[in-house]
């Protein structure tokens, strides 16, 4: 570099130290003697580098998780939401007439053995009775409808359901219930949405439905609510308020001869599985049980999560949470969590095993389990838990499902209250007859809100751009003492200002003019 050259910087230099907005520089001038220039430049160095990392930790807190959830500033009425979906799984399965498990046992055994019938329908139970699989083991599988054949032993709904009560008001049961095919055998659910709406029925097995439920339920979604909100008719059914009057009561019955300890162990009773009524039932690893001669009460508390319009604008892997279309599910029409996850332990267990579970969705290609792969679906189903949990662990977006929540979900807090009711005892003091009990047990389930209003969950907007330039801004302020302007002069200094003054060697005279503010 030349003479002159060397002094246009060096001049240029001391302008920008003199006149810059970064108090600072003024002690990098050459006014100083070396060894305090060494010191401020240190310093200063110091400076930059602090804020360069402060400012990528910034950065990566809104790139990575620009979204956060707390609660809302405001409370909702519970008659926004719908009221859950309940559903009854009885765990007598079937009929003591059609099938003595207790007998079967006792003579399978036996020169004369059982007839064909009685094979058939051991093997559809062995679907739906885990104790039964340490008494018996076949290596054959057969070609048969075993949902059929469950359906056609279970307990008659009109022998189950004895009366129902919603908001206080004497109700149809078989109205309001409809069957669905659960893990756990034959169940019967209350206020699920209409089956056409929830399944793509045109990529599943035609062999059974697994879901009766016809209510219209068109005019609500999860997401966008109830298209009337003041509709107190609309369905899925919705809550008036708080409390037993507003809430469901339901008498059951079991006769005492359908009870069958080598199905469920020895318990007896109902698993009573609560959830949205967007959703496939799954009784079999979550639920709640209802005894025989007892009262359940199951107090609900709601959980709804949405998410704001400023959230809505970040793609899915940024706001961790899908909208309704976003993500495409084969065998539903609705997208949740808990769809998505039956949906692909589905497809996981079909490449494991070749097969699946009778109550998992499939198509009309894959065939249900049995023989030595009967339990394969529950090691695979394990097995998918297992990545899950180590996936979440990692915190990573894309997992084996990819099932993100749903950007509106909804889910139940229970708190349960479970008290022994004599009911002979009740209808002796009524004065009813109570002949019917010597061979009947009765049980009483009752299901309502807490309060009449909850405090949802609200995804929100963590940094926004604004809020990032303005930490950004303030962190430069704090550590460098700079603003935007500071910036504006470096611009100028660097590309403007030796413009001006053109660049030294083209003229053989140069000279800097001083700054004017």
């Amino acid at each position: 570099m030349s003479s002159s050259n060397h002094g246009f910087l060096r001049k240029l230099w001391s302008e920008y130290c003199q006149g810059s907005t970064i108090y600072a520089t003024r002690h990098l001038s050459s006014q100083l003697r070396i060894g305090e220039r060494v010191w401020w430049f240190s310093w200063i160095g110091l400076a930059l580098v602090a804020c360069f990392v402060a400012i990528v930790d910034v950065y990566d807190k809104w790139n990575v998780s620009p979204v956060f959830i707390s609660y809302d500033n405001r409370l909702h009425p519970v008659w926004a939401i719908p009221f859950p979906a309940i559903t009854i799984c009885p765990m007598a399965r079937a009929q003591v007439e059609l099938f003595n498990s207790t007998d079967v046992y006792f003579r399978i055994d036996q020169p004369a053995g059982i007839s064909n019938l009685e094979y058939y329908r051991l093997r559809a139970m062995l679907h739906v009775c885990p104790y039964m699989s340490d008494f018996y083991e076949y290596n054959d599988s057969l070609k048969m409808n075993y949902v059929q054949t469950l359906k056609f032993m279970s307990i008659p709904f009109e022998e189950m359901f004895r009366g129902c009560r919603y908001r206080n008001n004497r109700v149809d049961c078989a109205t309001y219930f409809s069957e669905s095919i659960t893990d756990s055998g034959v169940c019967y659910t209350f206020n699920a949405i209409d089956a056409e709406q929830l399944f793509r029925t045109e990529n599943l097995q035609q062999d059974y439905l697994y879901s009766t439920s016809y209510m219209d339920s068109y005019n609500w979604t999860l997401e966008d609510g109830y298209l009337d909100e003041f509709d107190p008719k609309a369905f899925p059914l919705r809550p008036i308020g708080g409390g037993l009057l507003a809430g469901l009561m339901v008498v059951l019955n079991t006769r005492k001869a359908d009870q069958d300890f080598f199905c469920e162990g020895p318990v007896t009773g109902y698993k009573i599985g609560i959830h949205s009524p967007d959703e496939m039932p799954s009784v079999q690893n979550k639920f709640y049980r209802l005894s025989h001669q007892n009262v359940l009460t199951l107090v609900l508390k709601p959980e709804l999560t949405y998410i704001s319009q400023k959230v809505k604008k970040y793609p899915y892997y940024r706001r961790q949470c899908y909208f309704s279309g976003e993500r495409y599910l084969r065998y539903f029409k609705v997208y949740n969590q808990n769809n998505c996850l039956a949906e692909c332990i589905s497809n996981i267990t079909a490449q494991e095993c070749g097969c699946v579970g009778f109550a998992s969705p499939r198509s009309e290609d894959v065939p249900v389990c049995d023989g030595l792969d009967l339990f394969c679906p529950v090691r695979s189903l394990y097995k998918a838990y297992k990545k899950l949990e180590t996936t979440d662990r990692e915190n990573e977006v894309q997992h084996p499902c990819g099932c993100l929540p749903a950007c509106t979900a909804i889910k139940y807090d229970v708190e349960i209250s479970n008290l022994p009711w004599d009911f002979e005892a009740y209808a002796r003091v009524l004065g009813y007859p109570t002949n019917e009990y010597d061979s009947m047990d009765p049980a009483l389930l009752l299901i309502a809100f807490k309060s009449k209003w909850f405090l949802p969950l609200k995804r929100r907007e963590l940094i926004g751009v604004v809020d990032l330039l303005a930490k950004c801004g303030g962190l430069f302020g704090l550590l460098m003492g700079a603003s935007v302007i500071s910036f504006l002069e470096v611009v100028y200094y660097c590309i403007i200002r030796p413009c001006r003054n053109d660049y030294p060697g083209r003229d053989a005279l140069r000279q800097v003019f001083p700054w004017v503010p």
